[in-house]
């Protein structure tokens, strides 16, 4: 397995837009003279403002760059309905999007953002595994069955994520419930090894899940984000700035899945 077959950056802020409210160039050209380079991919979001656009999808294209599908996820304790409810809006968002701007559906993968603030319940306790395995067999499920695109989930991974936090165990079990949540791309947020350029780091991995002890997912790892925050000539630091977060791609994609748009 090899990593750094394609660079990319993922953002809040919108990749057509100067960085930061500044004026001049867009957050791309300020990447590209920040890194040398434009990267291959570029995530963003569908439901965290500011949005994905056509107009911006657009101008990611002319520029060669593939789009990271993410949304961030918004109703994890309601377990089953709250996956079919994310999935749904997921699913309408992406094809508004992609109807004003290339005119049509194109297939790709949409990756569940399901972090630390958004996996606790109403009294501020994280979600038990069942009902996390409930949310992602649901999200999995949904976007599967509807038949243009494929469910991917992007979370914490690594052994410092086992019990008593929801997310290694809520895969292991998520994955007993569903081979829709078997067959998910994963982006893995550890570790963080630091900003490197492309092609990224030069040695490691991202890390699998672990619940009791033992790994899950592996095989179906496809971004790496590698590092938070970067890009120091072009990150305010504001909330929704324009700090790029780096990722790569290792060199095969599993089954031949569609990942990027």
């Amino acid at each position: 397995m090899s990593w750094g077959t394609y660079w990319g950056v993922d953002s809040v802020a919108p990749a057509n837009q100067p960085p930061g409210g500044s004026t001049g160039s867009t957050l791309l050209a300020a990447v590209k003279t920040q890194y040398g380079e434009y990267p291959a991919f570029w995530g963003r979001y569908l439901n965290i403002d500011p949005v994905l656009d056509a107009d911006e999808a657009k101008f990611l294209f002319n520029n060669l760059v593939s789009i990271y599908m993410l949304y961030t996820a918004q109703h994890v304790p309601d377990g089953v309905s709250g996956g079919n409810t994310d999935a749904n809006d997921a699913i309408a968002t992406l094809k508004s999007v992609q109807q004003a701007a290339i005119g049509g559906l194109q297939g790709c993968t949409i990756f569940a953002d399901i972090e630390y603030a958004n996996s606790k319940n109403s009294k501020g306790n994280y979600v038990s595994n069942s009902t996390m395995a409930a949310y992602m067999a649901a999200w999995a499920n949904t976007i599967k069955n509807e038949g243009t695109y494929l469910p991917g989930f992007y979370m914490p991974t690594g052994r410092t994520n086992e019990a008593p936090l929801p997310f290694a165990c809520g895969y292991r079990d998520a994955i007993a419930l569903s081979g829709n949540v078997k067959d998910a791309l994963i982006a893995s947020a550890d570790p963080k090894p630091g900003c490197f350029g492309p092609p990224g780091p030069s040695s490691g991995a991202p890390d699998e899940f672990y619940c009791e002890g033992m790994g899950y997912g592996s095989d179906r790892l496809a971004i790496w984000q590698y590092a938070a925050s970067c890009a120091p000539d072009i990150c305010t630091g504001a909330p929704n700035s324009a700090c790029v977060d780096l990722d790569t791609i290792q060199s095969f994609n599993p089954d031949d899945i569609p990942m990027l748009w």
